[in-house]
């Protein structure tokens, strides 16, 4: 039951008993005790929608964490499917709070590289005694690779090189051509004294470009079939 009855009832049978325009009297007696809805005031005070208190620097620091964090554990979720096959050498794929840990057993030349690129790992990566540690990031999230065996492959690698050089977690051979993914096979022309960089040059070509050039625009660069005296690749 409307609790506002009772008071409109005093009122409309106060107002019977009045002199003059008894319907008006009534009226504007139910309107001064607030018992009329006003529809204009009605919608205007319904519309007004009150907006929530504003967040502390402190909540906005920690939603940002809370969503970096489940980032971190999506990104997880989805590396430890896109790796599941062994010859990755995946081992862990963990999210520790905003941040992807993974371990790897590096097994043959090309695994390490090709982490190297899926995550942009910097050539500043640790190298310890036993494994490549290397920091990079992807789809925002920051990502930690520790490559166990690495630096044993690579110096089987450098070992069995006539001229090796290493660079983007990749040792190559120098010695021998190497194919763009063009098609394109290139040489060594000359070392650049300055930094060491190599400069190779495409056959048919006399123009020289850095290999970090190439490997950016046209890499990967694989070591290139040779041809035997009789014509087979070798």
């Amino acid at each position: 039951m409307n609790k506002n009855l009772p008071h409109a009832e005093r009122i409309v049978r106060a107002g019977l008993t009045a002199e003059g325009d008894v319907a008006r009297t009534i009226t504007h007696a139910l309107n001064a005790a607030g018992l009329l809805v006003d529809p204009e005031k009605t919608y205007s005070a319904s519309a007004v929608v009150p907006l929530p208190p504003a967040r502390t620097a402190l909540e906005e620091q920690a939603l940002a964490w809370d969503a970096a964090c489940a980032r971190a554990r999506a990104l997880a979720d989805h590396l430890r499917a896109l790796f599941a096959a062994e010859l990755h050498g995946v081992q862990t794929v963990l999210a520790d709070r905003a941040r992807v840990r993974l371990t790897m057993a590096v097994t043959r030349p090309g695994q390490w590289a090709a982490m190297v690129r899926y995550f942009s790992i910097t050539e500043e990566a640790d190298q310890l005694d036993y494994a490549y540690v290397g920091h990079g990031h992807r789809d925002g999230v920051g990502v930690t690779v520790v490559a166990y065996d690495a630096p044993e492959v690579d110096a089987r690698t450098i070992a069995a090189a006539a001229r090796p050089h290493r660079f983007g977690g990749v040792v190559y051979d120098l010695a021998l051509p190497h194919r763009d993914i063009n098609g394109d096979v290139w040489t060594l022309h000359t070392v650049r004294a300055e930094d060491d960089v190599p400069l190779l040059v495409r056959a048919g070509s006399a123009e020289a470009f850095p290999l970090p050039t190439l490997v950016e625009y046209v890499g990967p660069l694989v070591p290139a079939p040779q041809e035997t005296a009789g014509g087979a690749a070798a």
